[in-house]
C-alpha cells in the first residue's frame, strides 16, 4: 500500500498544488480529491489520469473538487471510460446540480444541443458515514469533521496497514484519536476557525507526532520543529 502526495497546499497556495493523493495497492489506484489544475498536477509528476480507477471526494469546497470537471471530461472524451466517484450523502446531493451541471450539463455536436446527466460521465457511489465499505482492494471508513461544509475524514486499509486523512477540520481531539490507530496519518493545518492550528498539532504526544505528515499548507508554513510536513511528489509506503 502506497500513498502519493499529488499536492500539499491549501486553497490559496502558489507554492504547491492543492492537497490531494493517489493511494495504490494491487494495481488499483484510488484518488483522494481533485483540486484546481489537477490534470496539470498529475502531468507535472509524470502521472496520468488513466491510472485512476476511482476517486473519493471529501467535500465540495473548490480546492478539493474544482478539477473534477476536467477530469471527467478527459475520462469521457479522451480515455472513453466512466470514472467511479465515491462521496458522502451531502456531497452527492449537490455534486451535479450545484457543481458540475453548469459546465457539463449541455453538450453540442456542432449542430444541436442536448442535456446530459452525471451518469454519462461517472458512476456515483454514495457511501455511509461511520460504516466500513470497499473501494477496490481498500477497506474505507469515513467520519464527519468540524468544517464549514460537510467534510469527510477517512481511514483507508489494505494488507494489514492503514492510512488516515483528517481532511479539512477544526482542531478536534476526538477526531485525532480516531485517526491515531493508523500507521500513517496525514493531517491538515491552516488558518481560520474551521482549520487546525499548527501549534495545537505541535502539542500532541511525540509518539503520535511521529506518525503525522502535515498537509493543506499555507505558503507561510515552511517548517516545524516538532512535525513533519508531507512533501509534494513523494510516495509514502506502508509495509
Amino acid at each position: 500500500m502506497k500513498v502519493f502526495a499529488v499536492g500539499v497546499g491549501d486553497a490559496f497556495s502558489s507554492k504547491h498544488w492543492g492537497t490531494s493523493f493517489l493511494v495504490t495497492h494491487d494495481d488499483f489506484t484510488l484518488a483522494i480529491d481533485c483540486p484546481d489544475s489537477y490534470l496539470r498536477a498529475l502531468k507535472g509528476h509524470g502521472r496520468a489520469p488513466e491510472e485512476i480507477d476511482a476517486i473519493f471526494i471529501t467535500h465540495l469546497h473548490g480546492d478539493h473538487v474544482n478539477g473534477l470537471e476536467m477530469l471527467l471530461a478527459w475520462s469521457t472524451f479522451v480515455s472513453h471510460r466512466k470514472l467511479d466517484i465515491y462521496t458522502t450523502p451531502e456531497a452527492a446531493r449537490d455534486l451535479w446540480e450545484r457543481r458540475l451541471q453548469a459546465s457539463l450539463g449541455v453538450m453540442s455536436d456542432g449542430v444541436s444541443h442536448r442535456k446530459t446527466s452525471l451518469d454519462e460521465f461517472a458512476n456515483l457511489h454514495v457511501v455511509p458515514w461511520n460504516e466500513s465499505f470497499k473501494i477496490g482492494p481498500f477497506e474505507v471508513i469515513t467520519r464527519p469533521t468540524k468544517h464549514h461544509l460537510p467534510a469527510s475524514a477517512m481511514r483507508v486499509s489494505a494488507a494489514g496497514k492503514t492510512w488516515a486523512y483528517s481532511c479539512d477540520t477544526a482542531f478536534d481531539p476526538e477526531l485525532i484519536d480516531w485517526l491515531s490507530d493508523a500507521d500513517l496519518v496525514f493531517h491538515e493545518a491552516s488558518y481560520g476557525p474551521a482549520h487546525s492550528p499548527l501549534e495545537k498539532l505541535e502539542e500532541l504526544p511525540e509518539e503520535l507526532r511521529k506518525k503525522l505528515r502535515i498537509v493543506h499548507l499555507p505558503d507561510t508554513f515552511e517548517t516545524s520543529e516538532f512535525l513533519n510536513f508531507a512533501k509534494e511528489g513523494e510516495t509514502y509506503g506502508l509495509f
